[in-house]
């Protein structure tokens, strides 16, 4: 996993991914994929916290990665300043994803 916080080159990555149409004046989190690479999408308008957070995966992320990489990087954000509602709504989207590995790896095993 890969952590861009590079406004520039994340807009970029969103005007590829044809995500760039979000509201830049509320909190924005989602994830997208892009030519078989994963992301993972945080979006802070104002305050000290302002600007992107993209986590970047060469691949849709796999159980471990997910439990050792991307929920202890997303529980180490802040919660001031308005920035709870975006941990929260990370931390939910990390679990979406981590349950989505593993009902894809039930029904390969079947």
């Amino acid at each position: 996993m890969k952590l861009i916080t590079n406004d520039l080159l994340v807009f970029e990555t969103l005007e590829q991914a044809g995500c760039d149409g979000f509201n830049p004046q509320k909190w924005t989190v989602f994830s997208f994929s892009l030519e078989q690479k994963f992301f993972l999408f945080l979006f802070c308008p104002e305050g000290k916290h302002k600007g992107c957070r993209l986590y970047a995966f060469e691949e849709f992320p796999k159980a471990h990665e997910i439990r050792t990489d991307l929920i202890p990087n997303v529980l180490a954000l802040p919660e001031d300043m308005g920035y709870a509602e975006i941990r929260a709504a990370a931390i939910q989207e990390a679990e979406r994803l981590l349950h989505q590995t593993s009902v894809a790896q039930f029904f390969d095993a079947h």
